[in-house]
């Protein structure tokens, strides 16, 4: 009689569970801006629907080396909008400077975004800009300031940079323009 009731659950409820399908998660956090590698990832037996299993990852290879729009907490499921292709290889540098809020597009930039950096100079003769970066991706946007009367809200921004001419443009155009 218990075989036979059991019997009768595994077809009941064997027939409408399905063991699901494997999808990568983070292993770890993963703060914003930071690349991801392998062994930022594992598996986990789900079940999704059509819309979330469409941008859900199966190949570790597809997030390998890309960088993390936002944070990304161990176990969460990793979405093709929560990360963004990351320029350049894995000996890039990183530089990071402060900026007015207003001045990083009013406030609004996300790691992953491109952006060109200008430096401006003021000079008897008048202001005067340079680009010192274009399309240098953003690792990462930390917010500063701006909780007092007066008070201008800053960003410091991470980008990453090919090391060498260009660190020295960013840093040298951060301390003195």
């Amino acid at each position: 009689m218990a075989v036979a009731a059991i019997g009768t659950w595994a077809v009941t409820y064997g027939a409408t569970a399905s063991p699901g399908d494997r999808y990568l998660v983070a292993s770890r956090p993963i703060g914003p801006g930071q690349r991801i590698g392998t062994a930022d990832l594992s598996w986990s037996t789900l079940e999704l629907s059509a819309a979330t299993r469409a941008g859900a990852f199966v190949d570790q290879r597809a997030l390998a080396g890309t960088v993390a729009l936002g944070p990304i907490e161990p176990g969460e499921l990793l979405q093709a909008g929560a990360v963004a292709p990351a320029a350049g290889t894995a000996d890039e540098g990183e530089v990071s400077f402060a900026v007015e809020a207003e001045w990083a597009v009013a406030g609004s930039l996300q790691a992953g975004d491109r952006i060109d950096v200008f430096a401006t100079t003021e000079a008897s003769s008048g202001a005067t800009s340079r680009r010192v970066l274009e399309g240098a991706v953003v690792r990462n946007i930390t917010s500063t300031g701006g909780d007092g009367l007066g008070e201008s809200r800053r960003q410091v921004v991470t980008v990453a940079v090919r090391r060498g001419d260009e660190v020295e443009a960013v840093v040298t155009a951060a301390r003195a323009a």
